[in-house]
C-alpha cells in the first residue's frame, strides 16, 4: 500500500512539473523612478548605489559595478563597502584598506577595523587597540584613544571613555565631556542623550534644552522628534511640547514630511501637523526617499509618491529604496508591465 502510494506522489509531482511554466524565472535588476528597468544582473549580490557604485558580488568575492551594470572595479576583495566621498574600504586576507574609485589602493592593509569616511575622516582599529581616526590621505588625525566613536556630521562625533559619551572636534578634543549614558548624532542642532535612563536633549554648547523624561528618543527631522513613552510613540518639537500625540505602538522618525507610524495594526502616514497624509490600502510600506516609497500587497511590491498615489505599479517579488534614483528589484521575466520599457 505504501509503496503503490508512494508511486502516486511521484506521479503527481511529475505531472506538476510537466505543467509548471518553464519560462517561468526570477530576476534581480534595477529600476529608474519612472519605473523603468535600466538593467537586470545575474550577480549574487547587489548593494545600493553610493558615488555611483553599487557593491557587487560573484564567487564569493566582491567589486562593484556602475549605473549601467557593468563591472567598474572586478570583484576580488573578501568584503566591500559603500563608497563614501570617493572612497571605499575593501577587506583582502583579513585587512582592510581603502580604495579609490578606479580601484586603485589609496591607503595600505593594516587595520582590523575600519568605517566609512564622513566629513573626511574615518574611523580605524588596528591590533586590538581603541578607535582612533584617518584622514583621506591615512594620516592618523585622531590618536587611538577611545572606548567607541561615531562619524562626524557638522563637525563633531560621538565619542566614548570608561562607558562614558561625549562629543569630539575634529583634532580629537572633547568639545562636550564624556558624561552621558548614550547620546545620538545632531541633527538640527540638538542631539538625544541619556541621564539616569531617561533622554532628553542638549545643544552644541552642553545645554539641556529638553529635560530627560523620555524612555526613548530618535533624532530632530523635520522639526519634530520621535520619543517614547512607556509603549508608546508620538513626536515632540524643539521646545520639548508634544506636537503628535504619544498614542502609537510604533514609528519611524519623519522622512521627507512625513513619517510612518502603526496603530491597532494599522499603518498611517502622517505629516507635520499629525494628520493622516493619505489613504493607505497595502499590507506595509517603507519610508519615502526620493519622493516614493515601496508598498506591498498580496505579495506584490510597487511605489507610492507623497500623495499616496501608485506611481510604480505592483508587480515586484521585493522592492528596496531608492538610491541615487536607483531602486533594487526582483521580479518574474515577463511579468513587468509596458510601463516598464517591454
Amino acid at each position: 500500500m505504501k509503496f503503490k502510494l508512494s508511486i502516486a506522489l511521484l506521479a503527481a509531482a511529475v505531472l506538476i512539473a510537466c505543467n509548471a511554466d518553464p519560462e517561468r524565472e526570477l530576476k534581480s535588476g534595477f529600476i529608474d523612478k519612472s519605473g523603468a528597468l535600466v538593467f537586470e544582473t545575474d550577480l549574487s549580490y547587489v548593494g545600493d548605489f553610493n558615488n555611483g557604485l553599487a557593491v557587487a558580488a560573484r564567487s564569493e568575492q566582491r567589486g562593484y559595478i556602475d549605473k549601467s551594470g557593468e563591472i567598474a572595479i572586478e570583484p576580488q576583495y573578501e568584503i566591500a563597502g559603500d563608497f563614501s566621498e570617493g572612497l571605499a574600504w575593501v577587506v583582502t586576507l583579513g585587512k582592510r584598506s581603502f580604495i579609490d574609485m578606479d580601484g586603485i589602493t589609496v591607503i595600505s592593509g593594516e587595520y582590523d577595523y575600519v568605517e566609512s569616511f564622513s566629513e573626511e575622516m574615518a574611523r580605524t582599529m588596528k591590533d586590538g587597540e581603541k578607535w582612533g581616526y584617518i584622514d583621506r590621505f591615512g594620516k592618523q588625525a585622531i590618536t587611538p584613544k577611545f572606548d567607541n566613536c561615531g562619524d562626524f556630521i557638522n563637525g563633531l562625533a560621538m565619542a566614548a571613555d570608561s562607558g562614558r559619551f561625549g562629543f569630539i572636534y575634529k583634532n580629537g578634543d572633547y568639545a562636550i565631556d564624556p558624561k552621558y549614558d548614550q547620546v545620538g548624532h545632531f541633527y538640527e542642532g540638538l542631539a538625544a542623550v541619556q541621564v539616569d535612563g531617561k533622554y532628553g536633549y542638549i545643544d552644541k554648547s552642553d545645554s539641556m534644552i529638553i529635560a530627560p523624561r523620555f524612555d526613548g528618543a530618535e533624532a530632530f527631522h523635520d522639526g519634530l522628534a520621535k520619543v517614547l513613552m512607556g509603549q508608546k510613540i508620538g513626536y515632540i518639537g524643539k521646545s520639548g511640547a508634544t506636537e503628535i500625540a504619544v498614542i502609537y505602538d510604533n514609528g519611524e522618525s519623519f522622512h521627507e514630511g512625513l513619517a510612518k507610524v502603526i496603530k491597532d495594526n494599522k499603518i498611517v502616514y502622517l505629516d507635520t501637523e499629525g494628520n493622516s497624509a493619505f489613504d493607505f490600502p497595502y499590507e506595509f510600506g517603507g519610508n519615502f526617499v526620493n519622493g516614493v516609497a515601496w508598498v506591498v500587497k498580496e505579495a506584490k511590491y510597487g511605489y507610492i509618491d507623497r500623495s499616496g498615489a501608485l506611481v510604480i505599479p505592483l508587480q515586484f517579488t521585493e522592492a528596496g529604496d531608492f538610491h541615487e534614483n536607483m531602486a533594487k528589484v526582483k521580479y518574474y521575466n515577463g511579468e513587468l508591465s509596458t510601463a516598464q520599457g517591454e
